[in-house]
């Protein structure tokens, strides 16, 4: 595992403790109460790309049914994410990767490494890009960022961003949950003063049904307008899927784990900015929040929002980079190396980003577009075999075990049960319903996407694994009532 300094392990867990992949014991975790849950959690989804998710609510067709929909999209998704993704995680003590190898097997488990560190890096890079042009664009009080001499000051303004990044994330889980404390109040009252912002120019009525013209608007029929929200909402959600187990190992309460994650990532750190996005380009005709909030606001004050705004992504991004760098030490290398050059690593892409911005920005995020589905099956696999199959219980020292013939090997490393079950929800998503093409198929009126193919890989996972797994012994499924009680239970 990581290895840690002699110096910063005298008084307790160091700063460096958490930042590898043992198991996490009760009383090593940092999330002792509700509310810095619930912060780490509201920064994470309230950086500025959620107004950006608001201006394409509008999209739908009615703004006020894009924000409901959206909504209950959100509690539904996260409702079942912060279990399937985080129950396993949060008992155990363990990093969400390791948490999926008792359903996918040793080797199995590397596709979930590949969906984290996609997710992770991905959207911690699209925050470095949008971050650093919009830091230029305030320095220049809004001026268009075009000539050579500008996009220097882009890439300079990057690499900082880069290097302070590295700064507060090697410093371990400590620093993340204070950075992002700071950060989550930031970006809650900034969201507060544009919503009275908006509503103060345009009035309560007027911000609430002002709609988009119906000619651009992607159906004009109520129930598909709905339901285009939910799914949205949904989809958003499952992009949590991998963020969860890394968090989840460090609350110590139980009864932290759910509220504190529809409160703070769904309500307050996704809908709340996406309403104000959808209320302020319904209104103004503008997606962009540089440009909205500008004129919402005035030059002044609209600019210092904005530049404030930029500043607050801090939090999402080291929360980001913490949770790939802990992931990516089930790379055998990367687990032999101290925590700040793991951090320094996993920041190398973040450099070329520097250099990249605009790339970055028009092909990145319509690529992340997808992340959501690649976890739809995933999240199915990981709840019914948490859950239901094992009834709440593995043998933690197995998940750290890659040999043959230990408790989750299944064939050859890998539970090919579960990776069919989620190439085929994957599939059956896409047949459904196309996130970036919006193209739907005939059942997506009436139920979505996400719910009928959870519902699927969820009763197809179980049938098979009863059929095809559990008779012959694999997975140790036969031993789950025999299990002690787990090693990162403090008794």
């Amino acid at each position: 595992m990581t290895a840690v300094p002699a110096e910063d392990t005298a008084n307790g867990p160091s700063v460096h403790a958490l930042a590898g992949r043992l198991p996490v014991l009760f009383r090593d975790r940092i999330y002792t109460s509700y509310v810095p849950f619930l912060l780490t959690l509201t920064t994470l989804a309230a950086a500025s790309y959620s107004y950006l998710v608001g201006s394409a609510l509008v999209g739908v067709g009615s703004t006020r049914l894009g924000m409901i929909g959206y909504l209950i999209g959100m509690v539904l998704g996260l409702s079942f994410v912060s279990l399937a993704g985080g129950g396993l995680s949060y008992r155990y003590g363990v990093d969400t990767v390791d948490a999926s190898k008792a359903p996918l097997g040793m080797r199995g488990s590397v596709a979930l490494l590949f969906g984290v560190l996609l997710c992770t890096l991905g959207w911690a890079n699209v925050l470095v890009a949008m971050t650093a042009r919009g830091a230029v664009r305030v320095l220049l009080a809004g001026h268009a960022v075009a000539t050579t001499h500008q996009e220097t000051e882009i890439i300079l303004v990057g690499l900082a961003l880069v290097a302070s990044i590295w700064v507060l994330a090697r410093r371990g889980a400590g620093w993340m949950e204070r950075v992002a404390t700071i950060c989550a109040s930031a970006q809650l009252c900034i969201a507060a003063i544009l919503f009275v912002a908006i509503l103060y120019k345009y009035g309560i009525f007027n911000a609430w049904m002002t709609d988009i013209s119906p000619e651009h608007a992607y159906s004009s029929d109520r129930t598909m307008q709905l339901t285009y929200a939910v799914e949205f909402g949904i989809c958003n959600s499952l992009s949590m899927l991998p963020y969860m187990g890394g968090l989840a190992r460090l609350v110590r309460n139980s009864r932290h784990l759910v509220g504190p994650t529809i409160l703070g990532y769904a309500v307050c750190g996704a809908f709340f900015p996406a309403v104000i996005g959808a209320l302020a380009t319904a209104a103004t005709g503008e997606a962009e929040p540089a440009v909205w909030i500008i004129r919402i606001a005035g030059p002044q004050a609209g600019t210092l929002l904005f530049g404030a705004m930029l500043l607050a992504n801090l939090g999402a991004v080291v929360t980001q980079i913490y949770l790939a760098g802990v992931s990516v030490q089930q790379i055998r290398v990367f687990a032999r190396l101290p925590w700040p050059l793991v951090v320094a690593l996993v920041l190398i892409p973040s450099g070329f980003v520097a250099f990249n911005t605009q790339w970055v920005l028009d092909h990145v995020m319509n690529w992340l577009a997808y992340n959501g589905v690649m976890f739809v099956g995933l999240g199915s696999v990981l709840f019914v075999d948490f859950f239901v199959l094992r009834r709440c219980r593995v043998q933690p020292a197995h998940l750290f075990a890659a040999r043959h013939g230990q408790m989750y090997w299944f064939w050859g490393g890998v539970n090919w049960v579960a990776v069919v079950v989620v190439a085929a929800a994957t599939a059956l998503y896409f047949w459904l319903f196309d996130p970036l093409s919006l193209r739907v198929g005939s059942l997506f009126h009436y139920a979505g996407a996400a719910v009928p193919t959870t519902i699927f890989s969820s009763g197809a996972y179980y049938v098979l694994m009863k059929w095809l797994v559990l008779p012959r012994g694999y997975g140790g499924y036969r031993n789950c009532e025999n299990i002690d009680q787990p090693v990162a239970v403090e008794l």
